[in-house]
């Protein structure tokens, strides 16, 4: 499947672009969260850390999650958890990713014990502004990140967590470094919704980052896309007129690898 940008002054020039009958059935609806987060810039400062890649593809959640962290400084004995994702929660600028899985510590001395039984993790992020309180007058940070565990190593726990119970309440600053990326999503509308030439696609992803509109089509690629910015929540909307009938599949993307989902739209 071959990937354009388009804009709505292209599809209004250009009444054949939309695929026929032999498109590209749309797919189902998908957002990933994938990077890692550091937080911790002192000796004396609690270190935290997190590593993400995890897919939310229809209402299935997939991927890997790994925590790092320690109470009382650098030195201090640190724990770590590591598991398979097994839900994922996104609303407007807030991400709840939850695991299971297997928990460590380091013991007095500084070797590594497995700690027993399964370990729970829900890692929170928040997108957004946050102000920068490491580098006087630095840029802001994107995001915000928490976990569970004194040490960021989770909690015992004889089931998976419940995503529902993600807290945003103790979240840290990557101060340390790292960028936790956050896919687009169109939620609004539906795949296989019916238009008379007007639509408009609305949705979430990263807040303050471009969005850019893109179509597949057997046609040549138009200059530059149909962009717009997504808000301080989190929200953004694109409106197109004038589509000639036929079927069109869209996505977005904020120029990350991965682009949205893809929504199939019917123009009579």
């Amino acid at each position: 499947m071959a990937w354009m940008r388009i804009t709505a002054a292209g599809l209004l020039a250009a009444a054949g672009i939309c695929a026929g009958a032999g498109s590209a059935p749309a797919l189902a609806s998908t957002v990933t969260i994938s990077g890692t987060a550091k937080a911790g810039t002192t000796p004396d400062s609690n270190d935290a850390n997190a590593s993400v890649n995890a897919t939310l593809s229809g209402g299935v959640a997939s991927g890997s999650l790994s925590t790092y962290g320690n109470e009382g400084g650098f030195l201090a004995p640190g724990g770590t958890f590591e598991g398979k994702v097994t839900c994922m929660v996104v609303s407007g600028a807030r991400v709840t990713v939850g695991a299971f899985g297997i928990a460590t510590r380091e013991a007095p001395g500084g070797s590594e014990e497995t700690l027993p039984g399964k370990y729970a993790q829900l890692l929170t992020v928040e997108f957004g502004s946050f102000p920068n309180t490491v580098v006087e007058g630095g840029s802001p940070f994107p995001d915000s990140f928490g976990g569970l565990g004194p040490r960021f190593e989770g909690v015992s726990a004889s089931a998976a967590p419940k995503c529902s119970k993600g807290s945003f309440k103790d979240q840290h600053l990557p101060t340390g470094g790292g960028v936790i990326d956050l896919s687009p999503v169109i939620s609004t509308p539906k795949s296989g919704h019916v238009s008379h030439g007007k639509v408009t696609l609305t949705g979430t992803g990263q807040a303050d980052q471009g969005i850019e509109l893109l179509e597949t089509a057997d046609v040549h690629p138009i200059e530059s896309g149909d962009e717009t910015t997504a808000s301080s929540k989190g929200k953004w909307s694109i409106s197109l007129s004038g589509l000639a009938p036929g079927t069109y599949d869209f996505a977005v993307s904020d120029g990350a690898p991965t682009h949205s989902n893809v929504v199939e739209i019917k123009v009579v």
